[in-house]
């Protein structure tokens, strides 16, 4: 019974100081697993190193990290600061008038102008004065308030009817002017019933009658000018897409105000994270190439020593390690490459197709590229379009679409299948959610983590269910009076 009780006070104590353990690695561990992807992708490196040295352990690892930091981690870090400068100019250049004169350009490149604006406005100001505040002491001022919206429709009605650059077929100019029509005899129905109201008449019942008509028409008319001018901006969906398109004054300055007060926020916080974020990088890349050197120096020894206090079967712990070397090649090494080599081609395409930003959207574009289904399209599309509908460069941005389909999102279709041989065992959907579940829950890294982590549960899976099996045989040979089968 005393051994018993001291072997759970074994389990409790080795549990607290594990969970004590974790909270003080947790902030190398990150750092820590880039070092062992990084061991395993340039493993065979490593051994033509320490073969050419004369089998000396520090010098290999040495000069093994020394490659990892010229080939990987210095490229890495230049494009990191560089694409941090393109961004913290971009946001600071960024205004209010700087956005709303590039909305207005993508706008007209759209052909989504507001015909008419200016007519549009001053019939709904009166409009808007109109339905509102009706009340027997403003009769008067809404009567006149209806001859001055007389006026602007008359203007606006004008200005269609001579419009030279109006292309509408037949069928559509006879509706808009049978709309017109039933609009025009709205307004003078909304005429009539207010001169009886601002008469000196005293019948009562006439006026009562005269204002519910009144209120009934001017509906009628609000809704007729809508229709109207639904009509003219090409029918419903083509109406609401302008409207958007076009705010008002209004709509603009509380835009405008948001706009220039996030913009004041994201660059104050760039500004402050600046520093921080830099100083966590070397933090993390100083940590991390402390560990690829001792990982390449003990790393035998260390996974030897991990193996002997684990109390998993050996079988199960060699097939695990030789998962994670199968895994890290299919999913860290193909995938990597893959997106780095996107990165870097579309990176050609933006500097020769003049986009601007060409360490930023190479970036952006790498990153993209890690995740499936969505991949360095949607950098390099949107740039094509930019070029397009804001820079007013149409060649260039056909040229940039072309080469993006043709070129850079067809190098994932060549390089996966060349490195993986078959050897990734993920369906695509679910290597999609683990990769969307790792950045959710884990950050940037998570897209390396969470197909590790899907893959190493299919194989602790596999391994309970031939446990499993093996128990079945074991019960099955014995309630037979049997032997057991010898595992093969």
């Amino acid at each position: 019974m005393s051994r018993k009780i001291s072997f759970w006070i074994l389990l409790g104590v080795i549990f607290l100081l594990a969970i004590v353990f974790l909270r003080v690695m947790a902030s190398f561990l990150i750092p820590m697993f880039l070092a062992a992807i990084l061991c395993v992708m340039f493993g065979p490196i490593h051994v033509w190193i320490y073969k050419k040295v004369g089998q000396r352990p520090k010098t290999a690892a040495l000069l093994t990290t020394g490659t990892i930091m010229l080939v990987v981690l210095v490229p890495m870090v230049i494009l990191i600061t560089l694409a941090i400068f393109e961004s913290r100019e971009i946001v600071s250049k960024l205004d209010a008038n700087t956005i709303k004169g590039k909305a207005e350009k993508v706008r007209t490149s759209l052909k989504l102008d507001l015909p008419y604006k200016d007519d549009f406005e001053n019939v709904e100001a009166h409009l808007d004065k109109l339905t509102s505040g009706v009340n027997p002491d403003t009769w008067q001022q809404k009567q006149l308030e209806l001859t001055y919206l007389e006026r602007a429709s008359k203007n606006f009605i004008d200005h269609w009817e001579q419009d030279p650059n109006r292309d509408e077929d037949r069928q559509t100019k006879n509706a808009v002017a049978g709309l017109i029509e039933k609009y025009q005899k709205q307004l003078e129905n909304c005429n009539k019933q207010l001169i009886i109201l601002v008469s000196d008449s005293s019948d009562t019942e006439k006026k009562v009658a005269a204002e519910s008509d009144y209120r009934t028409s001017l509906e009628a008319m609000n809704q007729s000018y809508r229709d109207l001018k639904t009509k003219i901006l090409g029918g419903r969906f083509w109406a609401t897409v302008r409207e958007l398109a076009n705010p008002t004054p209004e709509e603009s300055a509380e835009y405008n105000a948001k706009i220039q007060a996030l913009l004041t926020k994201w660059v104050l916080a760039l500004g402050s994270a600046t520093t921080s974020l830099v100083g966590r990088l070397i933090f993390g890349i100083s940590i991390m190439i402390i560990s690829t050197y001792f990982f390449f120096l003990d790393g035998r020894k260390m996974i030897e020593s991990i193996k002997f206090l684990s109390p998993m079967d050996d079988a199960h712990e060699d097939e695990l390690l030789a998962e994670f070397n199968k895994v890290s090649r299919a999913v860290v090494i193909a995938t990597l490459l893959s997106a780095v080599v996107q990165g870097f081609l579309a990176g050609l395409g933006y500097y020769f197709c003049g986009v601007g930003s060409v360490f930023l959207l190479t970036l952006l574009t790498t990153v993209f590229a890690l995740i499936p289904f969505v991949g360095a399209t949607a950098i390099w599309l949107p740039a094509a379009l930019w070029l397009y509908f804001i820079d007013g460069s149409p060649v260039y941005a056909i040229i940039l679409g072309i080469y993006g389909a043709a070129v850079v999102s067809t190098a994932d279709n060549v390089i996966k299948p060349f490195i993986l041989h078959g050897q990734s065992n993920i369906h695509p959907l679910l290597a999609l959610l683990s990769v969307l579940g790792g950045v959710s829950t884990l950050g940037p890294i998570g897209i390396l983590v969470g197909p590790m982590i899907v893959v190493f549960l299919q194989t602790l899976l596999k391994i309970l269910q031939r446990e499993l099996s093996t128990l079945d045989d074991e019960e099955a040979a014995t309630a037979g009076g049997g032997e057991p089968a010898a595992e093969t």
